[in-house]
């Protein structure tokens, strides 16, 4: 599994190096870079909070069911 991961990533450096080159001036520029990281946070944490909210959900359900 890691060496998917790795090559995964190898992969994707690979092609943002080559991008980097491609794009025009005012692609990289800051305001660009500030969405792709403020969508980069957003998108880690969501991902760290939805198995805590299934989580809950599921804690929650089991409670409802199993009480008097």
């Amino acid at each position: 599994m890691s060496v998917i991961e790795l090559a995964v990533i190898s992969y994707g450096v690979v092609i943002g190096a080559f991008l980097r080159l491609a794009l025009a001036d005012h692609h990289l520029a800051d305001e660009p870079k500030d969405v792709v990281r403020l969508g980069t946070g957003r998108i880690g944490t969501t991902a760290a909070l939805d198995p805590m909210v299934i989580w809950l959900a599921i804690i929650f359900m089991t409670f409802s069911l199993f009480s008097p």
